[in-house]
């Protein structure tokens, strides 16, 4: 499956620009039951991604105040992106071998069009391996005349 369909059964991804502070984008993700923002610098272009991690490691463990300091200061913008075409096991080993848990995956038009987490891969992964086991638990009862 490639993460464009994975996606397309996704809720919609956060997206803030890049002079939101940090309470507003803790607002949304509490709100949406997100891990993630992306973060756009004037509505477009990617400029990082800001999450959980961030929040422990460079507000809470800083001291910041959260309601007067600008993503800009804080999201990670060393950021990987993998296009839509890609599958989900190549996005889970990016994944891993990078230790991230957020992904921003663009389209043709290299523009953002969704955001993946691990959690949510490894979830619909596993739902993969149940239904192949299935699918080969019923062959095998077939063939065996069961």
């Amino acid at each position: 499956m490639s993460l464009k369909r994975f996606i397309n059964h996704q809720q919609p991804f956060i997206q803030m620009d890049d002079r939101a502070t940090v309470q507003d984008a803790i607002d949304r993700m509490i709100e949406r039951k997100k891990g993630a923002v992306v973060v756009l610098q004037d509505g477009a272009r990617l400029r990082g991604v800001f999450t959980e991690r961030d929040v422990m490691i460079k507000i809470v463990a800083e001291g910041r105040d959260p309601s007067n300091t600008p993503l800009k200061d804080v999201m990670t913008t060393d950021v990987v992106i993998l296009p839509a075409s890609s599958s989900l096991d190549h996005a889970i080993k990016i994944m891993g071998k990078n230790g991230i848990r957020h992904l921003p995956v663009e389209g043709k038009d290299r523009n953002i069009i969704g955001m993946i987490s691990l959690r949510h891969l490894l979830h619909e992964k596993v739902e993969m391996v149940v239904e192949e086991l299935n699918a080969l638990d019923a062959y095998q009862n077939d063939a065996l005349g069961g």
